[in-house]
């Protein structure tokens, strides 16, 4: 009992840590707002974390599982490699719109990353594997090379992450995420090998996609 009360308030601190690193970074967060937030003292959240960077550690290691956990349902998506790229990048843009820890991660990823937990690291590799496989099956034009388009698809996730994906009049978040990859890779396609059908879940940004959570972790 002591021990799952103890996990509880673990994880409770790691999502108030990821909310304060994603409101304000790494040098803006401080362990005073994150102890106020779940209504502990700041001596009972260093008895869990003794400093700002173990809590950085754990929002890693857990923006990272939930990661991984997604992208092994889409290695689970059978047909064209082009079906994985695009499930894939459905299912990072929704989980950074949707979960903090995801969106703390990936933030913390380049202000203070952690030897062993790059965020990037679980999903772009792929990206840019199944990028070339569609590639060599002539599912796309020989310009650009597939490192290119692996680049465009890493700025296009790099801008929701940053909030740069607010325009007037235009959908936000990872809805215009995906909207903008179906524009390019419509550009891109060749008279190759034809997809087969899409499932409901490839075909859009699924449940969640218009709305912004504090996340929960599974």
């Amino acid at each position: 009992m002591a021990q799952e009360r103890a996990t509880r308030t673990r994880r409770a601190l790691v999502h108030a840590a990821a909310e304060e690193f994603d409101r304000r970074g790494y040098h803006g967060a401080s362990l005073a707002a994150i102890s106020q937030t779940v209504g502990m003292s700041l001596g009972a959240l260093t008895f869990h974390f003794p400093t700002k960077d173990r809590l950085v550690e754990a929002i890693h290691a857990l923006g990272l599982s939930m990661t991984q956990r997604e992208m092994a349902r889409v290695d689970e998506i059978p047909g064209c490699p082009m079906r994985r790229v695009r499930a894939t990048l459905v299912a990072v843009t929704r989980l950074l719109q949707d979960e903090v820890v995801v969106r703390g991660a990936a933030r913390l990823g380049v202000e203070r990353p952690c030897p062993g937990y790059a965020w990037t690291a679980t999903w772009v590799p792929k990206t840019g594997e199944r990028l070339e496989q569609a590639h060599s099956a002539g599912c796309l034009r020989p310009e650009p090379a597939p490192e290119d388009v692996t680049a465009l698809a890493v700025g296009l996730v790099a801008a929701l992450a940053s909030g740069l994906h607010s325009w007037a009049g235009a959908p936000t978040g990872a809805a215009q995420v995906i909207l903008g990859w179906d524009l390019v890779v419509s550009a891109l396609r060749s008279d190759g090998p034809a997809d087969e059908p899409l499932r409901a879940d490839e075909l859009s940004c699924g449940p969640g996609c218009g709305r912004r959570s504090r996340g929960s972790a599974e």
